[in-house]
């Protein structure tokens, strides 16, 4: 119980990439891979927890991206634990490219679940090593992204096939995050994504997606029956792509404008 670091080497490839986007669920397939290595590393994993009834489960990420990576370009992943309650503790993970530079920084909160009961456990009995002297690398706490009651004609609706399932019995993390990106509209780069887990998706749950922006950025609802908001998600575009977006606008209805002047 003593390596507080733990990396791997990765590379994405051409298909992880969508509109110019590294997608969501292909990041956080890469998180949750780094994740479960290193608990397993540190004798806190997957089985090991099952052993006592356990099952870890992810309730918030969020992601910064600070530069694009390229495709089949190899990277670093890093992962870390920092701080720690009786109830949760956050997980760092950094992307950097091979000269060391950091493209993508995110951080995570972890908690334990009981299997049996499915309600949250104190991880009093559960040591999980904290890097020390390792600066969070968000200043800002996470954000309550469900800020807006969904009603009306959804987006689009998923029913949570076998596929979606993961060693926990529930929808896995990446999937929700793939719904998040399907409900923006084309053209959006993405800066920043933060999603929150609220309340599970079992197999043969129908999930209504709702979206909706508010100023340049989007947010993202997904319910169960009877308004049940199961996920929520936070989607901050990149700034370039904002100024691009408005300047294009701008000069089209210009366009339009004199067009109409010499009609």
């Amino acid at each position: 119980m003593e390596n507080k670091y733990y990396s791997i080497d990765i590379v994405f490839s051409e298909k992880d990439f969508e509109n110019g986007n590294l997608l969501p669920n292909v990041l956080l397939d890469k998180f949750q891979t780094i994740a479960s290595m290193h608990a397993q590393s540190l004798g806190v994993g997957f089985d090991d927890m099952l052993a006592k009834n356990l099952l870890w489960i992810t309730m918030r990420i969020k992601y910064k991206i600070l530069c694009q990576p390229k495709p089949n370009e190899k990277l670093l992943l890093f992962t870390y634990p920092q701080a720690k309650n009786n109830v949760e503790f956050d997980r760092d993970y950094e992307i950097k490219s091979q000269d060391g530079r950091t493209l993508i920084i995110a951080t995570s909160k972890w908690c334990l679940l009981d299997a049996t009961t499915r309600r949250l456990a104190r991880m009093t009995n559960v040591d999980v090593p904290i890097a020390q002297g390792k600066e969070p690398l968000f200043c800002e706490k996470f954000l309550k992204t469900e800020t807006f009651i969904p009603s009306g004609k959804p987006n689009f609706s998923y029913k949570v096939s076998e596929k979606d399932i993961d060693k926990n019995g529930h929808m896995n993390n990446t999937v929700y995050a793939k719904l998040a990106f399907d409900a923006l509209e084309k053209g959006v780069f993405i800066k920043q994504f933060q999603i929150n887990f609220l309340h599970e998706a079992m197999i043969g749950n129908t999930l209504d997606v709702f979206v909706k922006k508010e100023e340049n950025n989007f947010v993202i609802v997904g319910t169960l029956g009877d308004n049940v908001i199961s996920f929520s998600a936070l989607v901050k575009q990149q700034w370039l792509w904002i100024f691009l977006n408005k300047y294009l606008i701008e000069k089209k209805s210009k366009m339009l404008k004199n067009f109409v002047l010499f009609l």
